[in-house]
């Protein structure tokens, strides 16, 4: 049953890997939900898809760069050329104003508990074995085609 389990777990990240790189070449982008300021709209650790659009209304869940972590909330006004946000779960607005030039893009769609896998295939670790892995079959692509040769 683990191994089963093992094997699932290694499917799914391997399928969000392609969901990852397909998206973003055209032009969707994802994220974690990290905090619980959504709760309710989306939890902690779900999956978050973005895609920049034209205009931005009241009511959007936007994801936009506030300092180091980018931020996912709603637009609940138009002030000043920017956009007052608040994330559902939380009882006051936020305390800035967001410029058009911070917003990363609209949540278009979300999967529920994906980001544990998400944040795991974006590790530095998973990311360079990917490489190391890709590496060693364009070098050693030969061996591995006689080893198995030879076994069947």
């Amino acid at each position: 049953m683990k191994k089963k389990f093992t094997n699932m777990f290694y499917v799914l990240a391997g399928l969000i890997m392609c969901l990852v790189i397909a998206g973003s070449l055209f032009g969707y982008r994802t994220a974690v939900v990290l905090t619980g300021s959504m709760s309710g709209t989306y939890e902690i650790d779900d999956m978050v898809i973005t895609k920049r659009a034209d205009q931005y209304d009241v009511n959007d869940v936007i994801m936009f760069q506030q300092g180091m972590t980018p931020t996912t909330h709603r637009i609940v006004a138009q002030q000043d050329g920017g956009f007052v946000t608040k994330g559902d779960a939380n009882n006051t607005v936020d305390t800035y104003l967001v410029e058009p030039y911070q917003v990363l893009g609209k949540v278009v769609a979300s999967v529920p508990k994906a980001g544990v896998v998400l944040r795991w295939v974006k590790s530095p670790v998973v990311i360079g074995g990917f490489f190391l892995f890709a590496g060693l079959l364009i070098f050693c692509k030969d061996r591995v085609v006689q080893c198995y040769a030879k076994k069947y």
